[in-house]
């Protein structure tokens, strides 16, 4: 029993987690609802007003009904082996004057439209920076795997972006990414030398049981 127990905790000890993270930042404009205009007038499109690596408010993105705006980006490469995966979005919000409008994350998976009521954020007039853990795919109900933030699988996140629930007052975001955490199991390979040193370990550990 003390050999399978001992032989156990080796074999626990070997094992190691390497944590890794990919993010993703807009690269093009996707699929979109309502009336969505952009400050400053140039570059003419969505996603180079909210795409870059520090945030800046000075360019930005407002919508003036309600509606929502999402971007297309290089695709997640997570490992197939990858476990303990956390999705999460990172935006800002802000309005022009104070008032009940919120600002959420929305998402296309699987050709299908989700805005995620949970991730709704009052707004202020200031720009605000929020982020969301979306915990599962909204189109299984169930725990991401890899091939659903990869696009590759049944279920592919394709585009991430933002929705407002209305739009009296023009809410507006400055700077979206979306985020994928994970880890993957390790077992490294023993060099000659770590044997010996296990196996003088071991002799040591017997002798003083």
């Amino acid at each position: 029993m003390k050999k399978i127990i001992f032989a156990t905790l080796l074999l626990l000890l070997s094992i190691a987690a390497h944590a890794d993270t990919e993010t993703r930042r807009p690269t093009g404009d996707g699929i979109a609802s309502g009336t969505w205009a952009i400050s400053p007038a140039s570059p003419a499109n969505k996603y180079s007003h909210v795409s870059e690596t520090a945030r800046d408010d000075s360019a930005f993105i407002y919508n003036s009904v309600a509606g929502y705006t999402c971007f297309t980006y290089i695709a997640f490469t997570i490992p197939t082996n990858a476990v303990n995966i956390v999705f999460k979005i990172y935006f800002t919000g802000g309005l022009n004057t104070a008032s009940t409008n919120k600002l959420g994350v929305f998402l296309y998976v699987n050709s299908t439209e989700y805005g995620i009521a949970d991730s709704l954020q009052s707004l202020t007039p200031s720009f605000q920076q929020f982020s969301y853990t979306v915990a599962t795919n909204p189109d299984t109900g169930s725990a991401w795997l890899p091939a659903d933030l990869n696009g590759t699988g049944s279920n592919p996140l394709t585009q991430f972006g933002v929705y407002a629930n209305a739009s009296t007052t023009y809410p507006s975001t400055s700077w979206v990414y979306a985020e994928v955490t994970y880890e993957l199991p390790t077992t490294p390979t023993a060099t000659p030398s770590s044997a010996k040193r296990k196996r003088a370990f071991n002799r040591s550990f017997w002798w003083g049981w």
